[in-house]
């Protein structure tokens, strides 16, 4: 979808969960391209949707200090194997 992969897992602190990337023909294996960020949930409620953790996880990117990589926000409903994805639009 992306053609992207994971290169790295992003270490704590950072504000999301992986850094992506794609191979490079140069001396380094992968240039970074993006950051994801995943999150589930067991099943909907009235208090817990995917609708309300994309804006958890988005507004957890937007505290992040490192705006130069897109960033991806994966959440999952694994009670109905439901799924969205949404870009982080950054305003700066």
């Amino acid at each position: 979808m992306l053609d992207l992969s994971i290169v790295e897992r992003s270490y704590v602190g950072i504000r999301v969960d992986y850094i992506l990337g794609r191979a490079s023909n140069d001396s380094s294996p992968f240039v970074a391209k993006a950051r994801l960020e995943v999150s589930g949930i067991g099943k909907k409620s009235s208090s817990n949707s995917i609708e309300q953790r994309i804006k958890i996880k988005l507004n957890q990117i937007e505290k992040s200090e490192d705006h130069s990589l897109a960033a991806y926000v994966i959440a999952i409903e694994f009670w109905m194997a439901k799924a969205k994805i949404v870009q982080y639009e950054t305003t700066i």
